[in-house]
């Protein structure tokens, strides 16, 4: 019997697990679907490039990820809230830079994708949890599934 409640708990874990490395290879994609327009290359514009796109990358693979567990953490307990803080917080951060049009189109087209992702997997989680889990989820979360 605790080997079915375990077994349970790591589905659990898996899905949820599916916001961090899945949803940045998702965002990833369609990011890559919205290029960025090419810079005049140079030896030293390319080795700054490599060592600032290395520091924001990563940083920004840690800022979609945090984003997509507090946006599935604030539609798993009910608050929509949550989703506009994030979306605040992440648009102030970048205040600046949205002026420029092209940085503007790929925030949005990032933010989206991540948002789509996220949505997509909180739904899975609902969906697992209402058919083969535990129930822990009200079933009014699942409008139009359950």
């Amino acid at each position: 019997m605790e080997y079915f409640y375990f077994t349970k708990c790591v589905f659990y874990c898996v899905i949820f697990s599916f916001l961090y490395f899945p949803g940045s290879e998702f965002v990833k994609f369609i990011m890559g679907l919205h290029p960025e327009e090419p810079k005049e290359w140079t030896f030293s514009v390319f080795i700054n490039q490599c060592e600032d796109s290395r520091i924001d990358k990563s940083a920004g693979a840690l800022v979609g990820a945090l984003e997509r567990f507090l946006i599935a953490g604030g539609l798993l307990i009910g608050r929509w809230e949550v989703l506009a803080a994030v979306i605040a917080l992440k648009s102030v951060s970048r205040f600046k830079q949205l002026d420029d049009r092209r940085t503007a189109e790929r925030f949005l087209v990032g933010s989206l994708a991540s948002l789509v992702w996220t949505v997509g997997v909180y739904l899975l989680l609902l969906i697992y949890d209402q058919t083969l889990g535990f129930g822990l989820f009200p079933q009014g979360l699942l409008i139009g599934f359950g």
